[in-house]
């Protein structure tokens, strides 16, 4: 007898498969054993019309279990979206078509749920045959569907079929897809609105507020592929606008010598978290690279004024903030400490050039004061060049600067100029995946961590990469090793042409690669980080 369940209270669906597919085999095996019996003879026609019966059974249930699977995943998204019908109205109405005929079998077998007695339903393999049939070919077009979109804007490959839908679905309705930005989005959570069609900024999870130089009307670009495209631009293009702004208002402030407390506590309220950091390092390269041309003479009274600032932020925190600019006096407190520690160091090898060994090995922030905005800061450390990504991350946590991270971030950066990956090693806890986060941060990039395990295969994977390489995010793969061999086979071979794509792109930018069988061009600031863990086992 049939194990049945009702869902949602539109029909029952037979449940119990293993169990279901465990007796079948079992009997089946039994017969076979039959076989050997000397007695076989007396009961040979039974025993063939019983095979017969549980080999139909067998593939009867084959694909009853396909069949049905099928139907919950789509009924879902058929049924749970008002707007699919606009979306894919032919598809619509063969589901609707589907759903008749699928409950008239269920109704039969809820009325007489005995095996046998769904075995003898009148037609009922070849009905499911043809029900198998045209979900397959509503799953497909679905799935191209889903593809031009994400493909019209590559963070979609980001988020799920389920949940593109509800995005695709409810283009016009930017609360019920903001809750979906931190999927596509490292920082950006949430939209400011100045009425129901204009977006004049964008929130972090944390509660900061960014206003956007260039506003987007949901009415010039209603489709939301459009506008979500508009927004990134526009965010990145406000990111780089502020920083002209705060490079030269903190440029001031540091260069007095009584530091201006006025307007420096005026210049952390100014400015997001992310911007006023990246000022200030910028600043401290302009300074530093001053300073080490002319002899490195000044460095000592760089050094007094790195103290002066981290005194008068000490100060600042012991006092009552809101937590948004308590999080950015933190940060700031990280980099200076940073950053004098570095001046120390130079003062004490007796740096006297912008050569010099160890300051080649930091981070360096050179910015321009001309240019398009978006090129006008480069990152260099030892012999690596990089563009800062002005991805908005939020008021993200900033890690401590220590010399392991150095040594992780100089590796790191000089296989990015490569156009190759990183796979730390080490035990677990160590802070592999973190270090590689901060250095997304440190660069501006929008890193997605992913945490490898057997539900992955290769067309999941596959899907990532191709969000990865169109976006220029960073891909981070923890616990690598747990993929099953073959699919690390697989994967490994598309890190490799990822890899092949970037190198093609400085020689000609309009280079293509193959990609879970599509061609297209990678983005030069993509990246894969894959990470291995060993246990460790103390004495």
């Amino acid at each position: 007898m049939l194990d049945l369940v009702s869902y949602q209270n539109k029909c029952r669906l037979i449940r119990g498969w293993d169990d279901l597919f465990a007796k079948c085999s079992e009997n089946l095996n039994s017969l076979q054993a039959m076989r050997h019996s000397p007695y076989y003879k007396e009961f040979e026609d039974e025993a063939s019309s019983w095979e017969d019966k549980l080999n139909r059974v067998h593939v009867l249930f084959d694909i009853w279990i396909d069949v049905q699977r099928q139907w919950v995943y789509l009924e879902g998204v058929f049924t749970g979206n008002a707007d699919i019908k606009h979306l894919l109205p032919i598809e619509s109405s063969r589901f609707q078509n589907i759903n008749s005929e699928f409950f008239t079998v269920m109704k039969k077998v809820y009325k007489s749920p005995y095996i046998l007695d769904v075995l003898n339903i009148s037609g009922v393999q070849k009905s499911l045959e043809r029900l198998a049939e045209l979900l397959n070919k509503i799953q497909k077009a679905l799935g191209e569907y889903l593809e031009r979109e994400r493909v019209s804007f590559p963070r979609f490959y980001f988020v799920g079929d389920e949940d593109l839908l509800e995005i695709i679905g409810n283009s016009n309705d930017t609360y019920r897809i903001q809750k979906h930005f931190k999927k596509m989005f490292a920082g950006l959570s949430g939209l400011i609105m100045d009425d129901d069609s204009l977006i004049s900024g964008f929130t972090s999870k944390e509660g900061e507020e960014v206003r956007l130089k260039k506003e987007i009307s949901l009415i010039k670009t209603p489709k939301i592929n459009d506008w979500l495209a508009a927004l990134e631009t526009s965010m990145k293009l406000t990111l780089a606008e502020l920083l002209a702004e705060a490079v030269r208002d903190f440029g001031d402030i540091f260069s007095m010598k009584d530091l201006n407390k006025e307007r420096f506590s005026k210049y952390i309220t100014q400015y997001p978290a992310q911007i006023l950091v990246l000022a200030t390092q910028a600043v401290w390269t302009i300074v530093v690279e001053k300073a080490l041309a002319e002899g490195g003479a000044d460095l000592q009274g760089l050094y007094g004024q790195e103290v002066k600032v981290l005194a008068f932020l000490a100060a600042t925190v012991l006092g009552d903030l809101g937590p948004i600019e308590r999080k950015k006096c933190e940060h700031l407190i990280t980099e200076f400490v940073h950053q004098r520690d570095v001046i120390f160091r130079l003062v004490n090898s007796g740096a006297d050039s912008t050569e010099d060994y160890t300051w080649l090995l930091q981070m360096r922030y050179y910015y321009q004061d001309e240019g398009e905005y978006l090129s006008r800061l480069n990152i260099r450390m030892a012999n690596a060049e990089l563009e800062y990504g002005f991805e908005y991350l939020g008021v993200a946590e900033r890690l401590v600067r220590t010399p392991l991270t150095d040594r992780c971030f100089l590796t790191l950066t000089q296989a990015l100029c490569q156009r190759l990956g990183g796979s730390p090693y080490g035990p677990a806890g160590t802070g592999k995946t973190e270090s590689v986060k901060a250095l997304g941060v440190q660069l501006g990039r929008f890193t997605l961590v992913f945490c490898c395990d057997d539900t992955f295969d290769f067309q999941a994977m596959g899907r990532i990469f191709l969000g990865i390489c169109q976006v220029g995010a960073w891909g981070c793969f923890d616990e690598f090793n747990r993929l099953e061999e073959r699919i690390l086979s697989a994967v490994s071979q598309q890190v490799q042409n990822i890899q092949l794509g970037l190198k093609k792109a400085i020689e000609d930018s309009n280079a293509q690669i193959e990609l879970v069988g599509r061609q297209l061009r990678v983005h030069q600031n993509t990246g894969t980080n894959n990470y291995t863990s060993f246990l460790y086992m103390g004495l």
